[in-house]
């Protein structure tokens, strides 16, 4: 049986499938961001305290 392993291809998909995985991630960044900047300095506060608590007890 012949081997239809074609590198060339599985190489470029998994490329694309980083270039798409970073888009994301850069879209996410700057949305938290903006959300980030238009809090006021309490919810910001409010914010910063959550973070710091565990995360599986959370609500």
């Amino acid at each position: 049986m012949a081997d239809v392993y074609d590198k060339d291809a599985v190489h470029k998909l998994v490329a694309e499938h980083q270039k798409a995985g970073l888009i994301r991630q850069e879209i996410a960044q700057r949305l938290f961001l903006e959300r980030l900047d238009n809090m006021s300095p309490q919810q910001r506060r409010k914010f910063a305290k959550r973070l710091g608590r565990p995360w599986k007890h959370r609500k």
